[in-house]
């Protein structure tokens, strides 16, 4: 594994959201259906993001996305996902400072691995929020920031060709 890109993020801004996103990118354009859940209806009808462990074949290389990241016990499950992986980039959400960056450093040093930060930008919760395109800019955020990670993986892609 060369290099580690953590998703850094306050709790409940996106950061699976954008994950799952970028997981769907990284499946069309490897030619792959799409087949990712995004979303499940909670019992009281809340719209939940699905949390996903995936490991996609893109350009040649192995890329793992873990969407898992607010609590240590997820972030070390999907350490453990990863070391089953053999890949050569690995993707985890993880808390804008803590246990859970803390973690994933400590992984990227001891393999010897790049550490890259993207850092989750974010909206007022929609549901709290009396605009009523709240929803839209959320998703805008979720997507722009889905796109600039797959150009951070392309880029890194390009260095090891």
């Amino acid at each position: 594994m060369k290099h580690v890109i953590e998703l850094i993020g306050v709790g409940n801004s996106g950061k699976s959201q954008t994950l799952n996103a970028l997981i769907k990118k990284l499946y069309k354009a490897s030619g792959n259906d799409d087949q990712v859940k995004l979303f499940y209806t909670g019992d009281n009808g809340q719209k939940l993001v699905y949390e996903n462990r995936e490991t996609i074949e893109y350009r040649g290389k192995r890329i793992s996305v873990c969407t898992f990241g607010d609590d240590l016990d997820a972030v070390e499950a999907n350490i453990e996902y990863f070391e089953g992986q053999n890949c050569d980039i690995v993707v985890s959400a993880a808390r804008s400072k803590g246990q859970t960056k803390e973690a994933l450093d400590n992984y990227a040093n001891n393999k010897n691995a790049k550490v890259d930060r993207v850092l989750k930008g974010w909206v007022d919760v929609p549901e709290m929020s009396e605009n009523k395109r709240q929803q839209e800019a959320s998703d805008i955020l979720v997507e722009a920031t889905a796109q600039a990670l797959f150009v951070i993986i392309d880029g890194l892609i390009d260095k090891m060709e």
